[in-house]
């Protein structure tokens, strides 16, 4: 939503406890948001974006504010690494549930 002519907001609303670890994919989420507004047209490459969680059960508000190139520099980077689905992080293994049928030293699961 447009706080004024220079800021652009976008705001997700959440419930429940704050964690850090749940806030990864609500960031991916809202970046992603920015970005579709940049790319339509609601806001311009030279404005900044503000995102904001709201947690309504504890009343806490969270702000980000993120640049045009931020904003895609962090997605490339998001999206970079789902295009290398194939890569094998050896410290996961262990507690990977597929452990049992991946042979991450085979050429053919991740080739060196």
């Amino acid at each position: 939503k447009p706080l004024n002519e220079e800021k652009f907001a976008v705001w997700d609303f959440k419930t429940g406890r704050r964690t850090e670890e749940k806030e990864v994919p609500y960031w991916f989420q809202l970046i992603t948001y920015s970005y579709a507004c940049y790319n339509l047209g609601l806001l311009s490459e030279k404005d900044e974006v503000e995102i904001s969680l709201v947690y309504l059960d504890e009343k806490d508000f969270i702000t980000k504010s993120m640049t045009f190139t931020e904003v895609k520099n962090y997605l490339q980077s998001v999206w970079k690494k789902t295009a290398q689905l194939d890569q094998v992080s050896e410290e996961h293994c262990s507690n990977c549930e597929y452990e049992q049928l991946c042979h991450y030293t085979s050429d053919i699961v991740a080739p060196k």
